[in-house]
Formats: structure tokens, C-alpha cells, sequence
């Protein structure tokens, strides 16, 4: 059963463009990408076969099927729907994966199927070997705390063991390289097997920076095996993208609610309500909380919660909120990050870098447009503020990167509380108290402001969001 299983983590063409600043629409970019695109589309079930053709093997899809693919994917992805091969999406397909399909021919992967569930709750797992980045024992730690955390959100007992007929192997095979950045993958309930790529640089807390988080991932492929299927929810474990070692301040290091829920809905076990208050967003014009904010100018700020962008002026919320895509043409339904270098006004949406020019009235992309962040920053931003050169911060928990926004590449890397002590914790956003000066700023997290003198590196003052900004 081995080389049938693998075939999901095989790719099928050599490797292809790894990672692109700057402008992909030249011809030979393009084609290239598009080819490399069609077989990531069929491999993870976004194309639609025509009912003459054969699903389980690759041909040419037609223009249409082509772009009715991507448009699947980039709106799974909460991505402008282009229905072409740009920037962000071809970010996107560059990112280590799941081997596992997200859709099956265009359509969700439902649960698995109540006669395919486990029948019993008390399951064995084995490690039969280990990587080449990581030891014995920081696989077997990973495993158990991976385990351990389905237990506490399932019910399920999972016990480790050395017999020749566990319920769970976990496997590190030699897999060749393929262009589809698949690391991982794992089998439905009953007999299940999780397989893992021997040759890729796994990481264990702090080992490896650049590696992918093999707690992380061992959480992912925990759920397939108990029975659930990839979803788009960027708050789920079920995502289908892997997760690096240099996690954001903040990212789900257990089972998050939504995936508890899941579970114990396909096994018809009695749940707690964990549901979260309904988002501030629906209860008022004005949010209490943010996700980001920036500065146009002086008076005029933007302030990013949820998939709404509001008007602010001289602190006053101006409007009840606009859609993202409306503001900012071609642009994310979402931000981890923004800030404005110069005439620009920069989204920041995972590893993608959206530019925005701004003449009073709207916002037009800028020339070049979206870009991918550079390879050396080994971090998601979820945080920005800018300096009075050109260049930003970026920031994700405790880890900084001073960015040349001219020259898309990192000048300087480092740790956060050493070079800015007392900022917030989870930093969002950062804006000077008068442009153009960077000894003062207000820089906020999810709920608060604190007034920071970058001289002194203290916080002169603390308010809620609600306090700072006023509504009328």
C-alpha cells in the first residue's frame, strides 16, 4: 500500500520558480508558472474534469477549466479572484503543504463517513523512525504533545507504543523532490498512517529557524487520521498550509474551537460551547479592537478590522467601514499588516506584499505590485511601523526585520525586545505622532495604544482603543 500512498506526496513535474519579487507577467514566467499551476490545481482538486475526461490522470485542461480553477483557489484563499497566475497566488502554491486534497473536483471534502470512523477511543501510536533534522526524542515529544492535545479535544486516549501493529504509524520517508512543496501526509481513520518527508528541515521549538514546525503539523495530520478534512478557516489546524518554526505571537499551538466542535460532531459526542462573542465589527460602526492601521497622512488614517477597512480623521472614525477589495483594487480580504513607506501604502497578507498610491480621493496599485516578501525573512509579519528612511519594521512576537521597501530585501534581523523593550506584546501597527519624525509613536496591539518615545524606549501612556478613538 506504501507506493500507493505516496503517490499524494510525489509530485509529478521538475522544481519550478522559488519564490518571485518584481513583475511575473513576461511571457516565459507566465507559462511556466501556468503549467506548474494546472498540476497543483488537479493534484489538490480545484480543476472540474470534463465528462470525457479521465479524473485520475493529468491532461490539458481547457482555458476555461484553467481559470475557473484559480479563481477556486483564490477565493479560498480570501485572494483577489484574477483567474490568473499572480503574485500572491503563486506565493500561495510555493508554500510547504499538506499532501491531503482541499476539494474533490471543485466541490468540499466532507468528514469521513460514520462507517469509517474509529470504534474505539482508546488508539496506539508508533514512531517508526526519525528525520535527519531531529532526534528520537524530539520526535517522540512532538508526538506526544500533539497527541495529548487531541485527547484533551476528542475524548480519545492515545497511547504510545513499540508493537508491530499500532493503530497510527508515523513515517519518514526518503520522498523525491518534486515543484509540489509537499512535506507531509496522512491516511483517513482505521489503519492509519501519518507520512512525513525524511529529507525535510523539521524543527522542534527552537531547532532549525527556517524548518517547518513538526508540532504543528503532527496536530494537522492528528485530525485527518480521526477523520477531518482540509478547510479554508485560517483559525482551524485543518488548514492546509504547513506552518513555520518562527510562529506569529498568537498562533494556535493547541486544537482550536472550531476544530473541536468538528470532531465531536462527526462522532456524536456531547460538546461544550466554546463559540467566541460575535466580532465587534457587527455591533458597531466603530471596532473596539483592530487587526491594523496605517497613516495616509496627517489627519487621515485607515483602520483594518476583519475583511472592512474605516476612514479616520484627526482620530474620528469618518465612516461605518468599506469591504478591502473596495478600498484597495485587486487587493486581500484580509491583512496581517500594514504601514506607508513614502508615497506608498503597503497590505501585508502572509508572504505577500500589496503597494498602494493614494492622490486624495482613491487608491491605485502601484507600479510592480503585488510582490512576495523576501526569502530572508523567515517570518509571517503581523506587525509594521516605519522609519524616516524609506525602510519599515516589521515585527512577528519577539523578532524584527528592518525592510528596504525600495529593494524588497531585509538589511538587518533581529530580536525586538533588546532593540525596542516595553513595546506592546503583540504589536500590530505603529504610527508616528508627526510624520516624517520617528522619536514618537502610537503603537498598538489588538485593544490598546501606548505612547512610545523611541529615545527613551518607554511607554509614556496606555489607553483602550475605544478611549484613543473617537466615534461619531
Amino acid at each position: 500500500m506504501w507506493p500507493l500512498f505516496l503517490l499524494g506526496i510525489i509530485g509529478v513535474v521538475s522544481a519550478g520558480i522559488p519564490g518571485t519579487n518584481g513583475d511575473i507577467r513576461q511571457p516565459n514566467f507566465q507559462k511556466e508558472l501556468m503549467d506548474e499551476a494546472k498540476v497543483y490545481l488537479f493534484k489538490f482538486g480545484y480543476m472540474i474534469p470534463e465528462p470525457h475526461q479521465n479524473v485520475k490522470t493529468i491532461q490539458e485542461p481547457s482555458e476555461k477549466q484553467t481559470k475557473d480553477a484559480l479563481i477556486r483557489f483564490q477565493s479560498a484563499f480570501l485572494y483577489y479572484s484574477s483567474g490568473d497566475v499572480d503574485v500572491p497566488t503563486q506565493a500561495k502554491m510555493n508554500e510547504w503543504r499538506c499532501a491531503n486534497n482541499d476539494m474533490d473536483k471543485g466541490q468540499p471534502i466532507p468528514p469521513a463517513s460514520k462507517k469509517e470512523l474509529w470504534t474505539k477511543k482508546s488508539l496506539t501510536y508508533k514512531v517508526v523512525n526519525t528525520p535527519n533534522t531531529l532526534s528520537q526524542a524530539q520526535i517522540r515529544s512532538a508526538a506526544h504533545e500533539a497527541f495529548e492535545q487531541w485527547t484533551r479535544a476528542s475524548g480519545f486516549k492515545f497511547v504510545e507504543t513499540t508493537g508491530a501493529t499500532p493503530d497510527i504509524t508515523i513515517t519518514f520517508y526518503d520522498v523525491p523532490q518534486s515543484n509540489l512543496r509537499i512535506a507531509g501526509s496522512a491516511s483517513k481513520p482505521v489503519n492509519s498512517h501519518i507520512i512525513l518527508d525524511k529529507n525535510q528541515e523539521w524543527a522542534y521549538k527552537s531547532q532549525a529557524p527556517m524548518g517547518i514546525s513538526l508540532y504543528h503539523t503532527l496536530l494537522h495530520e492528528i485530525g485527518h487520521i480521526l477523520g477531518l478534512p482540509h478547510t479554508f478557516y485560517r483559525g482551524s489546524i485543518m488548514h492546509p498550509i504547513f506552518k513555520p518554526v518562527l510562529l506569529p505571537h498568537g498562533t494556535v499551538d493547541t486544537v482550536p474551537n472550531v476544530d473541536r466542535l468538528a470532531i465531536r460532531k462527526i462522532y456524536g459526542l456531547s460538546s461544550v460551547d466554546h463559540s467566541t462573542p460575535s466580532s465587534d465589527v457587527d455591533r458597531s460602526k466603530c471596532p473596539k479592537h483592530l487587526d491594523s492601521v496605517v497613516a495616509i497622512n496627517d489627519q487621515e488614517w485607515l483602520f483594518f478590522r476583519s475583511n472592512k477597512v474605516y476612514k479616520l480623521n484627526n482620530r474620528k472614525f469618518v465612516d461605518s467601514g468599506r469591504p478591502i477589495q473596495q478600498v484597495f483594487p485587486r487587493g486581500p480580504q484580509f491583512v496581517n499588516a500594514t504601514v506607508s513607506s513614502g508615497p506608498l501604502t503597503l497590505l501585508f497578507v502572509e508572504r505577500t506584499i500589496y503597494g498602494y498610491e493614494y492622490d486624495g480621493v482613491q487608491f491605485t496599485e502601484a507600479p510592480n505590485y503585488p510582490k512576495e516578501l523576501h526569502d530572508r525573512v523567515l517570518f509571517y509579519p503581523q506587525g509594521a511601523f516605519p522609519l524616516n528612511n524609506g525602510s519599515v519594521i516589521l515585527l512577528s512576537g519577539n523578532v524584527f526585520a528592518t525592510y528596504n521597501v525600495q529593494q524588497n530585501a531585509p538589511s538587518f534581523l533581529n530580536d525586538k525586545n533588546r532593540y525596542f523593550p516595553n513595546l506592546p506584546e503583540d504589536i500590530k501597527s505603529g504610527i508616528e505622532k508627526t510624520q516624517g519624525f520617528t522619536d514618537a509613536y502610537y503603537m498598538f496591539d489588538e485593544a490598546t495604544v501606548s505612547d512610545y518615545d523611541m529615545n527613551s524606549k518607554q511607554v509614556l501612556q496606555l489607553q483602550n482603543i475605544p478611549d484613543f478613538l473617537k466615534c461619531t
